[in-house]
């Protein structure tokens, strides 16, 4: 596995690294490199941040943890978003979304769809923002419930 880009990267978390190593779990490899990507892109290197999210990627399909795979996608796209590759962006989230609705996390359901909302935002097409945003706004009540059963009366 590749190293964290810089030491004291508070992104990457190095305990997950460590027992992704020792146990050869693919879980937790697979969201290492994701953090690890992450790392790259917000210290300026995407197309390194790409690579490792990429390896990521392959050991979430291997998993088969759509989790896992969307919140990589989700990452991913936001290399494309930061670079205005609105299309490609688009896109990304678009799968992740798609593939956080097979998984379990329901916070990672969220997040595509806001960022979809964000890449129409960002294009100036607000009332599509607007209807993403509400997607993403109905799905994170779902989860408050589903998290917190005392603010279903909300």
């Amino acid at each position: 596995m590749d190293r964290p880009p810089f030491q004291s990267n508070k992104i990457f978390k190095p305990f997950l690294w460590n027992q992704a190593q020792e146990n050869k779990d693919i879980i937790k490899e697979a969201s290492a490199y994701c953090f690890l990507g992450t790392g790259y892109r917000i210290s300026g290197n995407p197309i390194r941040a790409l690579e490792v999210q990429q390896k990521g990627l392959v050991l979430a399909e291997k998993a088969g943890n759509f989790s896992i795979l969307a919140m990589i996608k989700n990452q991913m796209a936001h290399t494309y978003r930061d670079r205005e590759e609105w299309e490609n962006a688009f896109n990304i989230y678009s799968d992740a979304s798609v593939d956080a609705a097979k998984g379990k996390n329901e916070i990672i359901k969220i997040w595509p769809v806001m960022n979809m909302g964000v890449c129409y935002l960002n294009l100036n097409k607000l009332d599509s923002a607007l209807s993403f945003f509400q997607r993403a706004m109905n799905r994170a009540y779902k989860s408050i419930k589903w998290m917190c059963p005392m603010y279903s009366g909300i």
